[in-house]
């Protein structure tokens, strides 16, 4: 078939957690901003970190890593990065959500070589759609729309 495609590869950004790398498609990612911009939230669940203002609109900011249960210090490091993500189509603007990155972020493109990796059996695996290998390292896809429903505002 003229045209047709012998492989499939996306472009995505590898997020460092203290336990648990992220991984998400490049084009879900609006901006990342550094981790001074967050306004720590001293109550409510382990993996809510905060708020980062981003132009003018405060973005709730979670850690991937403790949401999956992993056991993480809810404080600012050196070296944290904020990704605000952009908004689902079918929930619009006020779907806006960032995710705590432990380091920087690195870009790096999955083909269909890619291999399905069993998640861990200790994680909370709602928000999470798969694990994928990446480069030897273990990966989590998130379920973003799972992530949005915990909070009844988005």
């Amino acid at each position: 078939m003229i045209g047709q495609l012998d492989s499939l590869s996306v472009h995505c950004v590898m997020v460092p957690g203290s336990q648990i790398n992220v991984l998400l498609p490049g084009v879900a990612i609006d901006e990342i901003v550094d981790n001074k911009k967050i306004s720590h939230e001293p109550a409510g669940a382990d993996w809510f970190v905060g708020f980062v203002e981003w132009r003018g609109v405060s973005v709730p900011v979670v850690s991937f890593d403790a949401m999956l249960g992993a056991r993480v210090a809810n404080s600012k490091k050196k070296g944290q990065r904020v990704l605000v993500l952009n908004p689902l189509p079918e929930r619009g603007e006020a779907s806006r959500l960032a995710i705590l990155s432990e380091g920087n972020p690195k870009t790096v493109t999955i083909d269909d070589a890619a291999v399905e990796m069993e998640l861990p059996t200790d994680l909370d695996i709602r928000f999470a759609v798969m694990g994928v290998n990446v480069k030897g390292r273990l990966a989590v896809i998130p379920d973003i729309s799972a992530l949005l429903d915990t909070f009844p505002t988005l």
